[in-house]
């Protein structure tokens, strides 16, 4: 068996990260390594935890745009994967910008999800389909 996808989640409410862990825990390629509220504290927990994927809800603020950026410099090898409900084309272009590996919404189905988490892992880029509009303007 290949080694399990270290995986962290960022998301501001606690309910969707438990939800989140609870639905992808019985995945075997996946290991749960961290959590936060915040993208400030994921910033410590990768210190010590190196998850390889991030799920990521970005509000399109500067903070966030900063620590995506703070990620990428201190950790090149992790890769952010936006879970969110956000569907401003303004707020995409920011986190593409930012240097985000994927971009999904969070109505997707959990298989889905789990084949996003691997696809951003082996490098490939993933983009909802409902944004790819946003990405070519």
């Amino acid at each position: 068996m290949s080694k399990s996808i270290r995986l962290a989640i960022v998301d501001p409410y606690q309910p969707v990260r438990y939800s989140l862990r609870l639905l992808l825990e019985d995945t075997p390629d996946i290991c749960f390594v961290g959590e936060a509220n915040a993208a400030t504290a994921m910033l410590d927990i990768c210190e010590h935890a190196r998850p390889d994927v991030m799920l990521f809800d970005f509000a399109s603020q500067v903070e966030d745009v900063y620590l995506i950026k703070q990620f990428r410099q201190r950790h090149p090898e992790l890769k952010v994967l936006v879970l969110t409900t956000n569907m401003d084309a303004n707020c995409v272009r920011t986190a593409i910008r930012a240097g985000v590996n994927g971009y999904v919404f969070k109505a997707l189905e959990l298989n889905e999800l789990r084949q996003a988490i691997r696809a951003v892992h082996q490098g490939k880029q993933v983009f909802d389909p409902e944004i790819e509009k946003f990405i070519s303007d």
